[in-house]
């Protein structure tokens, strides 16, 4: 699990199961980001039947060029895979499925084989309105011709964004935001937002009292290689992070996360520790209280801030990082949007351990009031059975 997405569909297949649901994962193992399907836990292997296909999909700036000359998406284009559509035909021709559920909007590729081959419902289950994404992060680039390029494939990712939509017969968003915008693409699908779930058993044994054991220590996780947290850091680490040092001149700040830019890495200091990886989120962040999340741009929502709520951190997010989250500002969790504003909020918190130990608190119960996994499972298994009883109506309409 390397990133949030990762994370999310783990989530989501844990939830699912807690129904009793029968099921089985068909997933791509990109070079991007490759995994190890035998670091997965055997019972989870085993319920899930979970198998992948090696996947290229990493940027090739030829091809990249070519699409300019073209009406198709290069960030979609990038998902499609031969070898991953040969290997869906076989399991479609092999099993049959009530529910066919996309995790992502470039899974929607493949939805002509699956049409194809396939009588079940294909849900989509949107990590985020993708086109929005990369329409925020390049509205705040620099560099005017690749500002110029990423409009243009921006324009061509919306349409086909609003395209599979209307081709789905579910659509389950995380966020009500971008629920919002799928019934506007696709008015006869059923649409529903219903987040990601946390898996609480497995931090049963976290020690929350740890953090603050050498209190205040700030931090930032996230993956480098998702362009809107590299361009946040960065925002940081240039606006914020000298307004902080004026106030707190001994403060330390930790940032990792996979894929970390050489740029970032130079800055490393006695108070600004830097570290491209780490082996497990949850033992790195158990000595850190004061979350960090400096996100300009992004869509869905924020599976690192939903983990640190049921880790019981103080998180600071501006307000694109914590939308579509249950949590209430200055109770469980605190929003800066300005450079002033961040700094602000960083300095209060990292002067008052009890401050941060009730807004922490106060994160964790949030957490586990709208995100535990199996209320989640409950949810989507609703959502499943709406779908199909559509589908059985239909089927009784054409009867009659």
């Amino acid at each position: 699990m390397h990133d949030g997405g990762a994370c999310s569909i783990y989530s989501s297949s844990l939830s699912i199961l807690s129904q009793g649901i029968n099921l089985k994962i068909l997933a791509m193992d990109t070079m991007k980001a490759p995994g190890d399907i035998d670091l997965m836990p055997v019972n989870f292997l085993k319920k899930t039947r979970l198998e992948s296909v090696t996947v290229d999909n990493r940027v090739n700036l030829f091809h990249a060029f070519w699409t300019i000359f073209s009406h198709v998406s290069y960030f979609a284009k990038r998902f499609y895979s031969t070898s991953f559509k040969h290997r869906l035909v076989e399991i479609l021709k092999q099993e049959d499925f009530d529910i066919i559920q996309l995790e992502h909007l470039y899974l929607c590729h493949y939805l002509v084989d699956i049409r194809r081959l396939s009588k079940a419902k294909v849900i989509l289950r949107a990590q985020n309105v993708e086109y929005r994404v990369w329409k925020e992060y390049s509205r705040k680039l620099k560099h005017r011709l690749l500002q110029k390029y990423l409009g243009l494939e921006v324009l061509k990712l919306e349409r086909f964004e609003r395209h599979m939509a209307s081709q789905v017969d579910g659509i389950m968003a995380l966020t009500k935001q971008d629920e919002d915008f799928f019934m506007e693409a696709n008015s006869k699908a059923y649409a529903s937002t219903i987040p990601m779930g946390i898996d609480f058993s497995c931090l049963a044994k976290t020690d929350n009292t740890y953090q603050y054991m050498d209190f205040p220590i700030v931090y930032h996780l996230g993956s480098m290689d998702w362009r809107p947290n590299s361009q946040g850091l960065k925002w940081f680490i240039e606006k914020v992070f000298p307004l902080v040092l004026v106030t707190m001149p001994n403060i330390r700040i930790c940032i990792a996360g996979r894929n970390m830019p050489g740029w970032f890495i130079k800055r490393n200091s006695r108070n600004l520790i830097v570290e491209s990886v780490v082996e497990d989120a949850t033992t790195y962040q158990k000595d850190k209280a004061i979350m960090i999340v400096p996100l300009l741009s992004g869509s869905g929502i924020r599976v690192k801030i939903l983990q640190g709520m049921a880790l019981g951190k103080t998180i600071i997010s501006t307000s694109v990082g914590a939308q579509g989250i249950s949590a209430i500002n200055n109770e469980s969790i605190i929003i800066a949007d300005s450079p002033e504003e961040f700094a602000k909020q960083i300095c209060r918190c990292a002067v008052s351990e009890s401050l941060c130990r009730k807004i922490g608190e106060n994160a964790r119960k949030a957490a586990m009031l709208n995100y535990e996994v199996d209320s989640i499972g409950i949810q989507m298994n609703q959502f499943y059975q709406i779908v199909l009883s559509e589908m059985k109506m239909t089927l009784q309409e054409k009867v009659a």
